[in-house]
């Protein structure tokens, strides 16, 4: 899901990134070349500071960010992810 701040700011994504449909991203975000976004991932950019401002999530080319990662920016905050890089959460397989 792809979706708008209350200012009107919706996620700009290059036609090279795979977002999957059951990824949510909402606000000022600014998704890379070749970035790979899997399943159930949130990434917000939506809340709003004292000042009545939102942060920002820029993600850089060539960025992997897996399966159940939450990403939010704290009122005005700017969050970078550099190039190439991954983000996962651990995984614990049970017996």
């Amino acid at each position: 899901m792809i979706r708008e701040d209350i200012f009107g700011n919706y996620p700009q994504i290059a036609h090279t990134a795979y977002v999957d449909n059951t990824a949510i991203l909402i606000g000022n975000i600014v998704v890379g070349e070749n970035v790979y976004i899997g399943p159930n991932v949130v990434i917000r950019a939506d809340e709003v500071d004292e000042s009545y401002k939102v942060g920002q999530i820029i993600i850089n080319d060539g960025v992997s960010i897996y399966d159940g990662v939450n990403i939010n920016t704290i009122g005005s905050s700017k969050i970078e992810i550099g190039r190439n890089a991954i983000i996962s959460i651990p995984k614990i397989k049970h017996r």
